[in-house]
């Protein structure tokens, strides 16, 4: 298997020529680290040259428009995706649905929330902000939505939210993303100082529950994949 990509340092690439070589030179394989490591290379470059990049850069703008999202591809696409779907049957009413609720008289609040985003190799760090879930979707279910106001400096950069009266309020509604540990090529889960990598923790920070009553406390059942919307919360 040739494999190239997610790596930028020649480092773990002489990690596995050295073994490879001596591997070689024990009689343990055939073909010594040079020889194999040039024909990866070589079949890699032919895949990426046979494109036509280097010959002819340059692109028929209207055979391009033509077929990038045409009729025909999408609707290809389009039965690709309906014939991957996989039905389960509910046998003997495993699953059932609870009985409908009207919350069309009730009043919801749907605060925001601000992300100072990550800066990667390719970007600067983009900051999000903007309630948690879709207000004009919440719209749709809820008598009254009511979400924060966010307080701005004359950049346009969030300062903090004030929140409204939350006095004849009846639900809160509060989605929640994974804490940000970091994206491709910011090398998440590495401490750069002590030069070894941490497991990567769900936690957004130290917490302690005071006040809370034992035995309230639950968590997701071991063999359900933990995150933040799906750990059990008191």
């Amino acid at each position: 298997m040739d494999m190239f990509g997610g790596n930028t340092a020649v480092g773990p690439v002489m990690e596995a020529y050295d073994p490879w070589e001596a591997a070689h030179e024990a009689g343990e394989l055939d073909v010594d680290a040079r020889t194999r490591f040039e024909e990866s290379g070589a079949r890699i470059l032919t895949m990426l040259i046979r494109t036509g990049l280097y010959e002819d850069p340059f692109l028929d703008l209207e055979r391009s428009k033509a077929v990038l999202g045409s009729t025909d591809k999408i609707e290809a696409a389009s039965t690709a995706q309906a014939d991957s779907v996989v039905m389960l049957k509910n046998t003997g009413d495993a699953v059932s649905c609870a009985a409908p609720v009207d919350y069309s008289d009730k009043t919801v609040y749907i605060p925001r929330t601000f992300d100072a985003g990550m800066a990667t190799w390719f970007s600067p760090a983009v900051p999000t902000e903007g309630p948690v879930i879709d207000l004009e979707l919440a719209e749709q279910y809820f008598g009254t939505v009511v979400t924060d106001e966010a307080e701005l400096d004359d950049d346009g950069n969030v300062l903090g939210y004030t929140a409204p009266d939350l006095t004849d309020v009846d639900l809160v509604l509060v989605g929640m993303h994974s804490p940000n540990n970091g994206i491709y090529h910011t090398a998440p889960g590495y401490d750069t100082e002590a030069g070894h990598y941490y497991p990567i923790s769900l936690q957004y920070r130290p917490y302690t529950a005071d006040g809370v009553t034992p035995g309230l406390m639950v968590a997701s059942p071991p063999t359900h994949t933990a995150s933040p919307m799906t750990t059990g919360r008191a």
